[in-house]
C-alpha cells in the first residue's frame, strides 16, 4: 500500500487578505461611537490619539476637553459640562488599522509526523468496510452503523500514517459521504451529520479531545458580535458548523470533526480584535448646511460601489443632534481627505451672502432673557432686562393678593387693579435690527436668529458663555429667641464676645471661664471693658468648631426657644422668600353713610378696605457666588406676631423685628446675626373688687404686679453652594440620615424617647406598639 496525507481545510491566508478588505467596511454591534466631550470653540483643532498614548496622557486629554469657562469653588475657571448642541470642534481619534491579528495570521501551521505504522488501500471499498478496518481493527471499540449510511469510498496512503491519525481519516471520508461518527455510552455511532447533534452531542469548553469523532465547542468572543462572527467563518466552514450565535452572551457555538474546530478556532482568533481601536474615527461639524442634506453627496463620492474605488473603505455616521457626522475608515490618511471635502460641501448660497435663520434649544436660562442678553451686546438695544435687574420693593399685601371691597350691601367690589401681561402676546419676544435679529419662543424655551454665517459665530461663542447651568446654593437658618437674664443682661453679643474672644486663656488667675470674669471679655479689650450698646446689631462669622462652642453656650447657660429653622436651595442671583406664619386682616379705609335721596331717606352702607398682613417668620434671601466660593447674601428677615387690640381702628397692633443686611461668608461656614433687642412691660392690677378700686385706700385690698421681659432674636444662616449634581444627592442624603435619628416626643415631659422611627415603624406593622421589649430580641433598648 502506498501512503498519502488525511485531507485538512486550507490555511486561507490567499483568501484572508480579501477578507480583510471587506471587514473594513464593517461595523459590528459592540463597536459604538462614543460621541466626543463638548469643547472650546476658540481652541484651536487637535487630535486624540487614544490607542498610541498612555491611561494618564489619555485622562488629562479628556479632563482638558470639558475646561469650557465655568465656574469652580477652587477659584479657577471650567466645568460647565457637556454642551451637545455646542459641539464646534473637530475632534479625530486615530486607530491602530489593525483589523485582523496579524500574529495569529502569519503563525504556521502544524506539520503532521513523518513517521507511522498504518497503510491504507481502499479501492472502491462501501463505508461499512471502512468503519470495520478502522473502528473494529485498529482501535478495537464497538460501533454501530444507523440506516441511511451508505456510499464507497477510495483512500490510498503512499506513506504510513500513526495509529490516532486513522480517526481523522474516517471523519474525512465520512463527510464525503455526508455522514459522522460520534462517541456515545462507550461506543461509536455511525450516522448522518443532520442526526449527530440533537440528541447526542452538549456543547462543550477546553482543549478539544482526539479520537472521539463529531463534537459541539463552545467559544466566547471577546471583541466581535456572534452573529458578524458566524458571518465571516461563512466562507470557511461547513454549512452545519454554526449551531447558535447567541448576541446576549457573547457566545458562538460550533460544530464538526476535532480538525475542523481547530481550523475554526483560528480564524476566529484572527478575526476577533478590537475593531473600534483599529479604526480611525473623527467628528467634524457643519456650520453652514443640514446633515442630511451632505449625506446622498458624500455617499456618492466615497461609497457608491458604481462610482467609487474608495467604496468599502469608509463609513459615515450622521448625527443631527449635534450638528456633524462621524467619519470611520481604516487608514488615517483618509481622515483628512474627508475632511478636505465637507469644507468645500458645507456651504450654501446663504454662506456666501445673506442671513438665514437658526433655531437653538436653550437650556439652562430663559430664552427671553438670552434673547435680551444678545441683543444688548450684538444689536446695542440697551440694557438687558433679564433677572439681573433690580427688583421692585414688596408690597404691602400678600404675594398674589389683592386689596378688596368688603360691603355690606352686595357681593365683593372688583380688584382695583388688574394684573399687567408681561412680554409680548403668544409668548415672543424679538430684538434686533436689519442685519441681525434674536426671537426667543417662551412656549419651547427657544432661540430664533437671523443671521449670516459668519455672525452666527460669534453668536454661538456668546451663547457659549451666557447658557451654562447655574449654581443653586442651599440656606439653613435658625431664628432662636434669647431671654436676656442673668449672664445674657448685656445681650448675646457682650456673652458671646467673652466666649469667643478669649477661647485660648493666657492668664491663670483672670480668665473668660470664670464665673463674673466672661461677660467683661471683649475682642481686643481686658478686664474692666464697658458693655456694648444693647441697641446695637452685630454679626460673626464662625467656622464649624466655633459653631458649636456658640450653640452649646447658648443652650447651657440660657433661656432660648428656637422659633423656626427653615432652609431653602435657591439658584444663583435668583430671590427665595419662605412665610412661615399667618395672614392677618388689617382695615385701611372705612365709609358709612346712607345712600339715594329724597324724602324718607336712603339706604345706609358701610364700605371697608382690607389688607391682608403676613406675619410670623418671613425670609428673603438672594446669594450670590463668586469664582472663588465666597458667598454674598442680600437678607431681608421679619419675625413678627399679632399684638393687642386697638380699639379705636379694630385692628390688631403687629409686634415685629426686622433686618435688612448684606454678608459675606465662605461656603459652609456660618454666620450670626442679632442685636435685634425688644423689651416687653406689663402691668397686672388685683384685688377686691370694688374696694380695690377707691382712690389711696384701694391699695390696701389689692396689688399691682410689674414686670419686664426682655428678649433678644439671633439669626444663624449657613450657606451651602451645590455645584454639581453630586453635591445635591449628598446633601439629600445627609437631610435622610437626620430625619432617621429623629425621636418622638414625650407628650407629658417635651423630651424625645428613646424609641427611634424604625422601630416605631416596625412595631406598628406587627401590631406590638406599646408593648415591653425583649431586652434579648430587641438589642437592650
Amino acid at each position: 500500500m502506498t501512503a498519502m496525507n488525511p485531507h485538512r481545510l486550507p490555511s486561507g491566508l490567499a483568501a484572508l487578505l480579501a477578507l480583510v478588505t471587506f471587514l473594513a467596511g464593517c461595523a459590528t454591534q459592540q463597536a459604538k461611537p462614543v460621541p466626543p466631550p463638548s469643547q472650546d470653540w476658540n481652541q484651536p483643532r487637535r487630535a486624540l490619539s487614544y490607542a498610541g498614548g498612555s491611561e494618564q496622557d489619555a485622562a488629562e486629554s479628556r479632563a482638558a476637553e470639558f475646561d469650557d469657562g465655568g465656574i469652580r469653588l477652587d477659584g479657577e475657571e471650567g466645568g460647565a459640562g457637556d454642551d451637545e448642541d455646542m459641539i464646534r470642534e473637530e475632534v479625530i481619534q486615530i486607530g491602530t488599522s489593525d483589523l485582523f491579528n496579524r500574529q495569529a495570521a502569519s503563525r504556521s501551521l502544524p506539520v503532521p509526523p513523518a513517521d507511522g505504522e498504518v497503510s491504507f488501500n481502499f479501492q472502491e471499498q462501501p463505508i461499512q468496510a471502512v468503519v470495520q478496518a478502522i473502528i473494529g481493527e485498529i482501535y478495537n471499540e464497538n460501533y454501530i452503523i444507523a440506516p441511511g449510511v451508505a456510499g464507497n469510498v477510495t483512500y490510498v496512503t503512499q506513506k504510513p500514517i500513526r495509529a490516532e491519525q486513522a480517526m481523522g481519516v474516517l471523519e474525512y471520508l465520512l463527510a464525503l459521504n455526508n455522514a459522522s461518527i460520534v462517541f456515545k455510552d462507550g461506543r461509536y455511532e455511525v450516522l448522518p451529520v443532520a442526526a449527530a447533534v440533537p440528541g447526542n452531542l452538549s456543547p462543550r469548553m477546553g482543549p478539544i479531545p482526539t479520537g472521539r469523532g463529531y463534537q459541539v465547542q463552545i467559544v466566547p468572543l471577546r471583541y466581535i458580535s456572534p452573529s458578524e462572527m458566524q458571518r465571516l467563518l461563512a466562507p470557511f466552514a461547513r454549512p452545519t458548523a454554526v449551531v447558535s450565535a447567541d448576541n446576549s452572551r457573547g457566545i458562538l457555538v460550533l460544530a464538526g470533526t476535532r480538525e475542523e474546530l481547530q481550523n475554526y478556532l483560528r480564524t476566529i482568533e484572527i478575526f476577533d480584535v478590537d475593531w473600534l481601536k483599529g479604526m480611525s474615527i473623527a467628528f467634524y461639524p457643519l456650520e453652514n448646511v443640514e446633515v442630511g442634506e451632505v449625506m446622498p453627496e458624500l455617499e456618492k463620492l466615497f461609497t457608491d460601489p458604481n462610482s467609487s474605488p474608495l467604496a468599502g473603505m469608509f463609513r459615515f455616521l450622521p448625527v443631527e443632534r449635534l450638528g456633524g457626522l462621524f467619519v470611520i475608515t481604516q487608514n488615517p490618511e483618509y481622515l483628512e481627505e474627508a475632511r478636505r471635502w465637507l469644507k468645500r460641501l458645507d456651504r450654501n448660497n446663504a454662506s456666501i451672502a445673506g442671513s438665514q435663520l437658526y433655531v437653538y434649544n436653550v437650556k439652562n436660562i430663559k430664552a427671553v432673557d438670552l434673547a435680551d442678553y444678545l441683543g444688548a451686546i450684538f444689536t446695542g438695544g440697551g440694557t438687558p432686562s433679564g433677572p439681573s435687574q433690580r427688583r421692585a420693593p414688596r408690597a404691602n399685601v400678600a404675594p398674589g393678593q389683592e386689596a378688596v371691597e368688603i360691603s355690606s350691601t352686595g357681593a365683593p367690589a372688583e380688584p382695583r387693579a388688574q394684573r399687567r401681561r408681561q412680554g409680548a402676546e403668544g409668548g415672543i419676544a424679538s430684538t434686533g435690527g436689519d442685519d441681525i435679529s434674536f426671537t426667543a419662543v417662551e412656549e419651547n424655551n427657544q432661540l430664533l436668529i437671523r443671521a449670516t454665517p459668519l455672525q452666527y459665530q460669534a453668536v454661538q461663542a456668546a451663547i457659549r458663555k451666557l447658557d451654562i447651568q447655574p449654581l443653586q446654593v442651599h440656606v439653613e437658618m435658625q431664628i432662636i429667641e434669647v431671654n436676656l437674664t442673668d449672664d445674657f443682661e448685656f445681650g448675646v453679643q457682650w456673652f458671646l464676645e467673652g466666649l469667643l474672644g478669649q477661647g485660648l486663656d493666657t492668664n491663670p488667675e483672670v480668665g473668660w471661664h470664670q464665673p463674673g470674669n466672661r461677660q467683661r471679655w471683649g475682642f481686643g479689650g481686658g478686664l474692666g471693658a464697658p458693655a456694648p450698646s444693647a441697641s446695637s446689631n452685630f454679626f460673626y462669622r464662625l467656622t464649624g468648631a466655633e459653631l458649636d462652642v456658640a450653640v452649646s453656650a447658648l443652650q447651657k447657660e440660657a433661656e432660648i426657644r428656637i422659633l423656626s429653622a427653615p432652609s431653602l436651595t435657591v439658584l444663583n442671583n435668583q430671590e427665595a422668600n419662605i412665610n412661615i406664619g399667618d395672614q392677618i386682616p388689617v382695615v385701611t379705609t372705612y365709609l358709612s353713610g346712607i345712600s339715594g335721596g329724597g324724602i324718607g331717606g336712603g339706604n345706609p352702607y358701610n364700605t371697608s378696605s382690607v389688607q391682608f398682613r403676613d406675619t410670623g417668620v418671613i425670609l428673603s434671601v438672594t446669594p450670590r457666588v463668586n469664582p472663588g466660593g465666597l458667598v454674598y447674601l442680600e437678607l431681608s428677615q421679619e419675625v413678627s406676631k399679632r399684638g393687642q387690640l386697638d380699639v379705636n381702628s379694630g385692628n390688631y397692633a403687629i409686634n415685629k423685628r426686622t433686618v435688612e443686611t448684606q454678608v459675606a461668608v465662605q461656603s459652609g461656614e456660618t454666620v450670626l446675626l442679632g442685636g435685634f433687642i425688644s423689651e416687653d412691660n406689663t402691668r397686672d392690677d388685683s384685688g377686691v373688687p370694688g374696694v380695690s378700686r377707691i382712690p389711696i385706700m384701694g391699695k390696701l385690698f389689692g396689688k399691682t404686679v410689674r414686670s419686664a421681659k426682655r428678649t433678644e432674636l439671633v439669626v444663624l444662616i449657613t450657606p451651602r453652594v451645590i455645584q454639581t449634581v453630586i453635591d445635591a444627592r449628598d446633601l439629600t442624603r445627609e437631610y435622610q440620615e437626620n430625619f432617621r435619628q429623629l425621636r418622638p416626643l414625650d407628650l407629658r415631659t417635651g423630651q424625645p424617647t428613646g424609641v427611634d422611627i424604625e422601630r416605631l415603624q416596625r412595631e406598628v406593622k406587627t401590631g406590638t406598639v406599646g408593648r415591653d421589649p425583649d431586652p434579648e430580641q430587641d438589642g437592650g433598648f
